[in-house]
């Protein structure tokens, strides 16, 4: 075999190891959701609670807090569960395969 076609398999599968490193990797994290709610439940102090902010990454809620307690960061997700009437829906909630 000579050096060039040596060569040319070496880079090629090089760069076929890359690739499958590449593809590999984690995805990155959905962006989160802050939820501004004006009544929560909170059934493991058994009380309601006031204008709180519900923070959701993925399919987890990571944190609920006083809504003067959180700080909402320019650009982020949001949805107002106080506007009565007009629920909260993004792009994700949608299924647009539901037989119907």
């Amino acid at each position: 075999m000579s050096r060039f076609r040596l060569a040319t398999w070496c880079v090629f599968l090089l760069l076929g190891l890359g690739a499958g490193c590449a593809l590999a990797a984690d995805p990155p994290a959905p962006a989160p959701v802050y939820v501004k709610a004006g009544h929560l439940f909170d059934a493991t102090a058994d009380s309601l609670r006031e204008n709180v902010v519900l923070v959701i990454e993925g399919e987890r809620i990571t944190r609920v807090a006083p809504a003067a307690e959180v700080q909402v960061p320019a650009g982020a997700k949001r949805c107002n569960a106080q506007a009565v009437g007009k629920p909260c829906r993004h792009a994700e909630d949608i299924d647009a395969h539901r037989a119907g």
